[in-house]
């Protein structure tokens, strides 16, 4: 027998059954060509690219500053001593020698992925997909080829596609949480994952409210559970549920629907780094882009997440930050970030009034092995970057009209071909047949290596009262909010009475035009035509139509009596006896 056939590929060939051009991967080119400029998609991926110009230099890009790209400004303690703290966290990372060198066409998907969440939502990937937002990566695939902290090329294709989509207006919260529903959903868990979301939907703010209330316990019922009651009580109360609240129910109701083989439940993936984690998965991103892709959105949204990326592709051009060859500085300031303000959160854990219990995993089938642990999950904290002039900025949604970016520090007109040009973006590293990505095994250049740690911070959208960085300006939007929705549901019982008072009004109104008909009718039936009464009146006997008033018996003997002639009885006329005769 022949020796069997390694199923490994190597970095410097072509993918299995490939020629050296991707298949499938068009050219920036070919999609702007095939692709009409009037596109809905590449209409919406226009006015996206405008909110959020790239981020650039106007000096040397070598010195650029990618620390302070992917950093957060930190407002509490630090010092050299937590800076020691977290260089020895990530030098004793096994994440330290599987991102050691990423500087090559074989993480093309990963770098395309960096360059679209930097600019897009200001963070990147290995932030979103990380404690700080209560995720972590979990690799489908158990066998030599995976990597378990790595984003395979599938993961990152499937998430890159939902980032551009424009169902999500430019938020990241809302995008997170959406990841974070889905995996929710898949395992079932009960855990107080919502902890401190604020949103204007009345559906999902008592969805948020009423997990709140679990404090240190497991909810009762699942989450979709939960939600589609809040959406079931909104909608008896006159209110609608929000786009993004249909998009979460579907989404529960596809999880439960979809009968694929599920990525396995493992304990470890619960919790990472002493935080618990839900463990997203290529799995969970295939689900959610089916119903971003089958949701009847507002006609500016109504188009798959393929259809945005290819939109997005067509439209971006241009030289933008950062360069492939800074990838892995980029990834090692970025998770220094993330290590940071875990390290905050940890030392502040210890003193945050009543929530000792509640941030330890809960007893259940798939966290049993933690139960040792301190499991700590992030509350949704608002994101605050140095600007270029030294000041914070905030993340949030961007207005349409706002062209500025906080990620432009600086910017040159240029007008080069960009770095991730998609007939260049092919990876040529080595898959598995679950299409999970295996690193090659490369030495790092000390050029690329990180030279001290960053500043971080956290995330879910708008801030509660538990976040760390809580503004004034945000309790203040919250409390105006509130304050609409009371005079709203004022308006709208106000509205109620009027309405029931004018069907009242206009029942009793029916009811009265009924009764004078029958009154009506009644006094027609008891007055006669005028004209009978002049037949009757000489002789006070009523008369009817069969009947003349010639054929009464004693009519002359009347009318001689009361001296009346037959001049006078016939209108005027005289009548002889002949008359009378043929009468």
């Amino acid at each position: 027998m022949s020796a069997p056939q390694s199923n490994k590929r190597h970095a410097s060939g072509a993918h299995e059954n490939e020629s050296i051009k991707k298949r499938g991967r068009p050219s920036r080119s070919e999609l702007a060509s095939t692709i009409p400029e009037d596109a809905i998609n590449r209409v919406q991926a226009r006015r996206m690219l405008r909110r959020h110009p790239p981020v650039r230099s106007s000096g040397d890009e070598d010195s650029f500053d990618y620390d302070d790209l992917v950093s957060w400004r930190v407002e509490e303690h630090w010092d050299v001593d937590d800076d020691a703290a977290v260089d020895q966290q990530w030098d004793q990372l096994e994440l330290k020698d599987s991102s050691r060198d990423m500087n090559s066409p074989q993480y093309a998907s990963l770098f395309l992925l960096f360059k679209i969440s930097l600019r897009l939502f200001k963070i990147t990937p290995n932030t979103l997909v990380s404690p700080l937002f209560a995720l972590r990566y979990q690799a489908v695939s158990k066998n030599n080829f995976s990597n378990e902290w790595i984003m395979s090329k599938t993961f990152c294709d499937r998430l890159m596609s939902l980032m551009v989509h424009p169902c999500w207006e430019d938020d990241i919260y809302l995008l997170a949480l959406a990841l974070k529903w889905t995996v929710i959903c898949r395992l079932d868990s009960r855990r107080k994952w919502l902890s401190g979301y604020q949103n204007s939907c009345p559906a999902l703010q008592s969805l948020f409210d009423e997990a709140e209330g679990y404090k240190g316990k497991r909810l009762p019922i699942p989450y979709h559970e939960m939600h589609e009651q809040a959406r079931d009580r909104a909608s008896r109360e006159g209110e609608s549920p929000s786009e993004f609240s249909d998009l979460l129910y579907q989404v529960g109701e596809a999880v439960y629907r979809d009968k694929t083989v599920r990525p396995k439940v493992e304990p470890e993936y619960e919790a990472v780094w002493g935080f618990l984690a839900l463990p997203l998965t290529v799995w969970d991103l295939r689900v959610l882009s089916k119903v971003v892709d089958s949701m009847n959105f507002r006609p500016e949204w109504n188009y798959s997440v393929e259809d945005a990326l290819k939109g997005w592709k067509a439209e971006n051009s241009g030289h933008e930050l950062p360069t492939q060859d800074k990838l892995s500085l980029v990834y090692e300031f970025s998770q220094k970030n993330v290590f940071r303000h875990m390290r905050i959160r940890k030392r502040k854990a210890p003193t945050d009034a009543g929530n000792d219990e509640e941030q330890r995993p809960d007893s259940s089938p798939f966290n049993d092995e933690n139960e040792s642990e301190q499991g700590i999950i992030f509350s949704p904290p608002k994101i605050q970057r140095p600007g270029a002039d030294g000041a914070s900025d905030e993340s949030r949604p961007v207005d349409d009209n706002n062209s500025d970016s906080p990620l432009i520090l600086q910017r040159h007109s240029h007008d080069d071909d960009n770095d991730d040009d998609v007939d260049g973006t092919f990876d040529t590293g080595v898959w598995d047949n679950s299409e999970e990505f295996v690193p090659q095994t490369t030495h790092e250049s000390d050029a690329f290596r990180s030279h001290g740690p960053t500043v971080s911070e956290t995330l879910p959208r708008q801030p509660a009262a538990s976040t760390i960085h809580a503004s004034h300006q945000d309790r203040k939007i919250l409390s105006e909010i509130s304050d609409l929705k009371r005079e709203n549901k004022e308006l709208r019982e106000s509205q109620k009475r009027h309405d029931e008072l004018m069907i009242t009004m206009q029942s009793q109104l029916e009811s009265m035009q009924s009764e004078l008909r029958e009154l009506s009718q009644r006094n027609q039936a008891f007055n006669p035509p005028q004209n009978n009464q002049q037949s009757t009146i000489l002789f006070n006997k009523p008369a009817t139509e069969s009947e003349s008033i010639l054929d009464a018996p004693d009519l002359w003997d009347r009318l001689s009596s009361e001296g009346v002639t037959v001049y006078e009885a016939y209108g005027g006329g005289w009548a002889g006896e002949g008359d009378l005769e043929v009468m």
